[in-house]
This record gives C-alpha cells, sequence and structure tokens, in this order.
C-alpha cells in the first residue's frame, strides 16, 4: 500500500477511536452536573424573568464568571428549554469542537500532516478533566474551545499575514467566557511584542550592514525563528488588528459590570483572594499543592515528563511555536498558586491548557517513535518497535484515564480497572448522583411547599436554591458581597459532595478531595440574617442562635435541616 494512503488509514482509525473513547468515557459520567452550574442557571433564570443579572432578586452581587454562557442559558430558558439539557449537549459540543481545533492545531505546528497529529486527540479523550468538565453544565469546554482557538489563529495569522482581528475577537468571546482569557490574550500580546522587537534588532543590525537584509528576510534566523514571520512595515497596523477589537469591545462590557455591580472583578474572585500577606502566602502553598496533587494524582505525570523530555532532548529552538506554546505550562502553575488552587474536583483549572499539554506531548512522542522505529535498520526491529511504541502509548492514555477519573469514581482505590469502574457503576459514582438528587428533591419540594418569606441558607448554593426559588444566603460568599469580602479563617476545610456520608445520606462518597479555595466564612453574620432554614447548620454559631436539627421524612427522601424551630409547613 502507497505510504502516505496507510498514514491516512491510520490518521482516521485513531481519530474514529478517539471518538469512540470520547463517547465511552462521555457516557459514563453524563448523569452528573455540577452544583455550581446551578449558579449560572439561577442568574440565568432571573436574566430571562426580567429580574437582572442576579442571584437574588434585588441584590446585584457577580456570582458568576461565565458572562456569555449565562446569556446563552439565559436565552435557552427564555424559548422553554432545559437549561442543563442545553448546558450539558453545548458541552459535549465544544468538546468535540475542541478535539477538532486540536488535530488541526497539531498539523499545523508538526508543519505536516500524518497520524502523530491524532496523538492529542486520543489523550483528550481520554483525559478526566477534559471530558468532564465539558460536560457537567459549565462553561469550560466553551472557553476552551475559543482559547485554543484563538492561539491557533494567532500563530497562523503570524504565519500567513492574516488580519490578528480574528484573533482579538476569539480573545475577548474567550474572556467574556471566563476571566481567565484575559491571561492568554496578555501572553499572547507580550509573546508578540518580544519577537516583533527582535526582528526588529535584526532589521537595524541589518542596515548597519549596508542593507544586506539577514534580520528581515530571515536569512540569519533559524528556521522555524516566529521573528521572521513578523511584517515590520505593518507592524502599527498589526497591533492595532491584535489589540483594538479586545480592548474596545472587553472595555464596554467591563464598563457595564463595574456600574452594574460596583466592583472592578466577580464577587468569585474575592472569595478566593486573601487580604493579609501571610494568608496570600498561604493560599500561594495551597495552589502548589494542587498542581502536585493533579501530577501525582490527575494524570498529570505522563504530561510532565514528556514535556520535559522535549526540550531536554529537541531543545525546541527560542521563539518558535513550541516555545510559545511552552509557556502555558508554566501558566497554570503560577495562576493556581495565586487563587489557592480550586475547590471543584477533577482539576478544573487545568481544562483548558489540556489541549496545548497533549500537542507538546504529541511532539515528544514522535522523537520517542522516529527513535524506535524510523532510525532501525531492519524491517524486524521497525516491526518491534512499532508493537512496541504501540504498547507505550496505550498504556499512557490507560493512566491518563484512569486518573483522575477511575480514582474518583473508585472512591480512592487504585487497583486494576474493571468494567463497572470503567463505566462509573460504583457504590462512589451512586452516592454522588444520589446526593445530587436529594439536592434537586428536597428544592422542588420547597418550592411546593414553602410559604412566601420564607428564606434558606446553604454551602451548597445552586441546586437546591436553583430548584426551590427561594431566597438563599450563601455560606461560602460565592453570590454573597458581605463574605467574600472577609478573611480567609486559618486551615478551615470546607468538603464538596463529603456531605453526602453524613446521617441519611448515600454511603460510599469520595472521602479524599481535598478542597483548597472555600476559606471564607461568617456564620455569625448569616445567623443575624435569621434564615427560616439552614441546611448545613452544624456550628456553634448556629447553635448560639438558637437553631437546632430537625428532619425532614418524605417518601422520595430524608432531609436534614436546622431552624430555631421544627418548621410546620416541612411536616
Amino acid at each position: 500500500m502507497n505510504p502516505a494512503n496507510l498514514d491516512r488509514y491510520i490518521t482516521y482509525a485513531m481519530l474514529v477511536a478517539a471518538l469512540f473513547i470520547y463517547a465511552f468515557h462521555s457516557s459514563s459520567i453524563i448523569e452528573y452536573a455540577y452544583d455550581d452550574a446551578f449558579i449560572s442557571m439561577r442568574y440565568a433564570e432571573n436574566l430571562a424573568n426580567g429580574n437582572g443579572l442576579v442571584y437574588n432578586v434585588g441584590e446585584r452581587v457577580e456570582g458568576y464568571t461565565n458572562f456569555l454562557w449565562t446569556l446563552i442559558l439565559a436565552a435557552v430558558i427564555k424559548l422553554g428549554g432545559d437549561p442543563l439539557i442545553f448546558a450539558k449537549g453545548f458541552g459535549i459540543f465544544f468538546a468535540l469542537a475542541t478535539m477538532i481545533i486540536t488535530f488541526r492545531f497539531a498539523n499545523f505546528i508538526s508543519g505536516e500532516s500524518g497520524w502523530r497529529n491524532a496523538l492529542p486527540v486520543l489523550f483528550l479523550a481520554c483525559s478526566g478533566p477534559f471530558v468532564a468538565w465539558a460536560q457537567w453544565g459549565l462553561e469550560g469546554g466553551m472557553f476552551t474551545f475559543f482559547a485554543i482557538l484563538a492561539i491557533f489563529f494567532f500563530l497562523k495569522s503570524l504565519r500567513t499575514g492574516l488580519t490578528f482581528a480574528y484573533t482579538s475577537i476569539l480573545f475577548v468571546i474567550a474572556t467574556m467566557t471566563r476571566p481567565e482569557g484575559v491571561i492568554f490574550f496578555a501572553i499572547t500580546v507580550a509573546y508578540y511584542f518580544l519577537i516583533a522587537y527582535r526582528g526588529w534588532k535584526l532589521m537595524r543590525r541589518a542596515e548597519k550592514k549596508d542593507g544586506e537584509g539577514e534580520g528581515q528576510d530571515g536569512e540569519k534566523l533559524p528556521k522555524g525563528d516566529l521573528a521572521a514571520q513578523v511584517r515590520l512595515d505593518q507592524l502599527p497596523i498589526r497591533i492595532a488588528q491584535l489589540v483594538a477589537p479586545y480592548v474596545v469591545i472587553y472595555g464596554i462590557y467591563f464598563i457595564w459590570r463595574f456600574t452594574y455591580y460596583g466592583y472592578p472583578y466577580p464577587n468569585t474572585y474575592y472569595v478566593r483572594m486573601a487580604g493579609s500577606f501571610g494568608a496570600y502566602m498561604d493560599q500561594w502553598v495551597r495552589g502548589l499543592k494542587y498542581i502536585f496533587d493533579f501530577t501525582w494524582r490527575g494524570g498529570g505525570a505522563v504530561i510532565v515528563v514528556l514535556v520535559a523530555l522535549l526540550w531536554v532532548v529537541n531543545r525546541p529552538r527560542r521563539r518558535s511555536a513550541l516555545s510559545f506554546l511552552s509557556i502555558f505550562c508554566i501558566i497554570p502553575i503560577v495562576y493556581s498558586m495565586h487563587v489557592g488552587g480550586d475547590s471543584k474536583h477533577l482539576y478544573r483549572l487545568l481544562m483548558p491548557y489540556l489541549p496545548i499539554f497533549y500537542i507538546l506531548v504529541s511532539q515528544s512522542l514522535s522523537w520517542i517513535y522516529r527513535l524506535a522505529v524510523e532510525t532501525k535498520p531492519t524491517r524486524r526491529i521497525r516491526r518491534l518497535g512499532t508493537a512496541s511504541f504501540i504498547g507505550f502509548v496505550a498504556l499512557l492514555m490507560l493512566y491518563t484515564y484512569t486518573f483522575p477519573t477511575l480514582i474518583y469514581f473508585a472512591g480512592g482505590e487504585r487497583g486494576i480497572p474493571k468494567w463497572d469502574l470503567l463505566r462509573g457503576r460504583t457504590k462512589a459514582h451512586e452516592a454522588v448522583l444520589g446526593y445530587e438528587r436529594q439536592k434537586r428533591l428536597f428544592g422542588e419540594w420547597l418550592r411546593e411547599h414553602a410559604p412566601k418569606g420564607t428564606t434558606i441558607a446553604t454551602t451548597v448554593a445552586g441546586v437546591t436554591p436553583y430548584y426551590s426559588k427561594l431566597p438563599t444566603y450563601d455560606m461560602l460568599g460565592v453570590t454573597n458581597e458581605h463574605i467574600a469580602h472577609t478573611e480567609p479563617q486559618p486551615n478551615r476545610m470546607v468538603a464538596l459532595d463529603i456531605k453526602a456520608t453524613g446521617l441519611y445520606r448515600p454511603e460510599g462518597i469520595v472521602e479524599n478531595i481535598l478542597i483548597t479555595s472555600h476559606q471564607k466564612s461568617d456564620n455569625e453574620y448569616i445567623a443575624r440574617q435569621n434564615p427560616t432554614i439552614i441546611i448545613e447548620g452544624a456550628d456553634i454559631a448556629f447553635k448560639k442562635a438558637g437553631y437546632k436539627p430537625f428532619r425532614l421524612i418524605t417518601d422520595k427522601f430524608t432531609q436534614i435541616y436546622y431552624a430555631k424551630k421544627e418548621v410546620q409547613f416541612l411536616k
């Protein structure tokens, strides 16, 4: 068979395999939706109903960080659709679109088509953070798609001369989907100025040598140096194309945000950030632990080892596309340390960087393949090398699939994956789903039975408040201005979903989830607001205020709640 045709068939087979792996992986966790997704849905519902972009009617607090995503959900609700179903569907669509763009991106980086460029797509299909956070109801899939597409367009525009305006618009869409988009944009602009300065220096040097033009023509630049692709004669126009659309569009949005909510950053930013220097240093330590946890327990070891191998052995040239992409291996470390990690399991903060990570991994694997197969003298040795390479990649994919998704669903138990584990049919997974179902049922019950004036306080401000439609005090401060601006409490650890191990709740939930970013609370303040019901009220401040535990038993669920006296309408 013609080698080109064989390569094409292998590429198609790998892409189809990636699609099947993604479908299998996705279907095993499709039932779950993260609690915070319902916070965005509550904002979207209030907007669709004419109450403004608010969590509680009349309270302007920016407790979301996904403006465009929330607008999409508001449009869905306004048109009579189910926002949860559409959120999952949109997320899967953007995940698949990201896989396609990643394949095209890998082709662009390698400079040639071939089966090796399908490797990043296979790894994305196996990646728990990528698959999960695309379909758990939040904006991760949409943000990752536009951020990666913007970087792709930047490098492509740099090489082909295509206007940077498209790149700028894609970056502003990403930023208005999630604020971290400004980091991607700032890095890109800074890098463009860096390579433009390098190109300008070479041009000046060439002018001093009687106009030989080594710098701008690229004769003295190594192959692949991005400085050779800067069009210095069009530099002011190119800078305006890259910067102006972003600044104008995002500037208008920022002015509206500041006018509407009164703060330069979302409320969620203040929830994360510490006030004192000591608390901020503690935040950096927690963020570093978050990265280490991803490396050892989240499948990140594959990325760390192979990207390091790429730099140690291949040594990509400075100012090359690979060097530019490698910057994005450092940014999540710094950003995670700055914000103190993340409270959401399966390493949500790292999802947008995974396509870049795996493009770099594929470059390293390509070098390994050349060493193991293409440099061997005999067909027999090449076949043995090919078989070894396939087995090696398969093991890396299994590791990527197993950590962290299977560890999460296995309740923290390591071992050889069994079929039920691969399908997510474990006690731990069922317990998570059971807890989420209970929160929904309790919210629906409150909506049907609670009289006007009922208020609730909870540490999980998504599912139950969304379905109950009741005014809610968010005890963790995500949607509460007062708590967000308090100082973090030392050694405070708030566990997500671990509450499911409590009395009258399903057993088997994962108990080893480390929560790093929810460090703020003010239960004395919550008690002073005198909520009718506190859903998680086992705190000394509530006991002093007269709250006692009661149990609500229905034919569908059992719920512990706290109140100053047994609430009659809940009997």
